[in-house]
């Protein structure tokens, strides 16, 4: 035994004794119990889940606007906070700055949207928001990574946020129809797009999804070769600043497929190259429209006597170029509806 002046006598634990074995373990206990705690309270710390999350260097308003036809539950927490239902109709809450990220989470087969309504959400100043993380952990965020998306809409869930400057990610490879409808329509701050890695797509699937987004300088590639009515209709309509487009490597061509694709981009100078042979009804129809710098076209169709499938199509494009075609193709006429008027043409050879 030992003694100490303030506390008086007190035996001290040895070393490898059985006393400091028990201190030890029950230690051990503690720091394992606190942390399972917090792994059940929120996340597994080594495996945080990428919320939608939004920040800004100000303090920011974020209005989320329901309707009251949708049963869809959302869950905000600003700062690390707890989490709270949106509730009904409009929900504002005040983040950035000082006050920290907000996050999003959902638990929703059927994302944000249905056919009788859809959430929107919208800012009320001017400060620029970023957003980050995974878009599935709005249909399930507890297994966002396996989440099924094939009913997942998130259409118009961000038209017209001006203040915009990033975008969440969009990894889903299996595709609602109309499930991105309009998603960052009107978005003009918004300068990259996120990825989109589908292959097999649904009908209007990416329609109107970038118009007007008048800061995107590039797009996402767009991998898929077999395509669906409307799938790419107007995406990039009035891109203004969009300078390279996605290549397009599509065979298989569906209905309206391209109308009005690039329709309005002013800064864009070279087309994809547009393999197909056989055109769809309407598929190019107003694609490169009042693109006023384009100056170079490679399309490869030898069959173009489908409905309405090259109105328009070059209406407005620059007044000199150069148009490269099948050496099959014959048929082609000069003027909005085929070659660009003055245009040089020339047959296409294979790399």
């Amino acid at each position: 035994m030992k003694t100490n002046e303030k506390y008086g006598a007190y035996e001290a634990p040895r070393v490898g004794g059985t006393k400091m074995k028990k201190l030890l373990v029950i230690t051990y206990i503690a720091a394992l119990a606190a942390l399972v705690g917090c792994q059940q309270d929120d996340e597994p710390l080594t495996n945080p889940i990428p919320y939608v999350t939004f920040s800004a260097s100000e303090a920011q308003t974020m209005v989320i606007h329901k309707p009251e036809s949708l049963s869809v539950e959302i869950f905000c927490s600003v700062n690390d906070g707890d989490w709270e239902d949106v509730g009904d109709k409009e929900y504002s809450i005040t983040f950035g700055g000082a006050h920290g990220d907000l996050r999003l989470r959902a638990k929703s087969e059927i994302g944000t949207s249905t056919d009788d309504g859809n959430y929107k959400i919208s800012f009320e100043n001017e400060t620029p928001v970023a957003c980050t993380g995974d878009i599935r952990t709005l249909v399930d965020w507890e297994n966002y990574a396996t989440a099924n998306t094939e009913n997942a809409k998130f259409y118009q869930l961000f038209r017209g946020c001006t203040q915009l400057t990033s975008a969440p990610e969009l990894p889903a490879t299996t595709l609602a129809e109309s499930c991105y409808y309009m998603m960052f329509n009107g978005c003009t701050s918004l300068t990259t797009a996120p990825a989109l890695p589908a292959t097999t797509l649904a009908r209007n699937c990416y329609a109107m999804m970038f118009n007007g987004c008048t800061s995107l300088t590039s797009a996402p590639a767009l991998p898929a070769t077999t395509l669906t009515p409307s799938c790419y209709n107007m995406m990039f309509l009035d891109c203004t600043q969009l300078t390279s487009a996605p290549e397009l490597p599509a065979t298989n061509l569906a209905n309206n497929c391209y109308d009005m694709m690039f329709n309005g981009c002013k800064s864009l100078t070279t087309a994809p190259v547009l393999p197909a042979t056989t055109l769809a009804e309407s598929c190019y129809q107003n694609m490169f429209r009042n693109c006023t710098s384009l100056n170079s076209i490679t399309m490869l169709a030898t069959d173009i006597s489908a409905f309405h499938s090259l109105t328009n199509w070059v209406d407005g494009v620059a007044a000199n170029g150069t148009f490269t075609k099948a050496t099959s193709m014959t048929s082609l006429s000069a003027g909005s509806d085929g070659i660009p008027t003055g245009w040089t043409v020339q047959n296409y050879t294979a790399p």
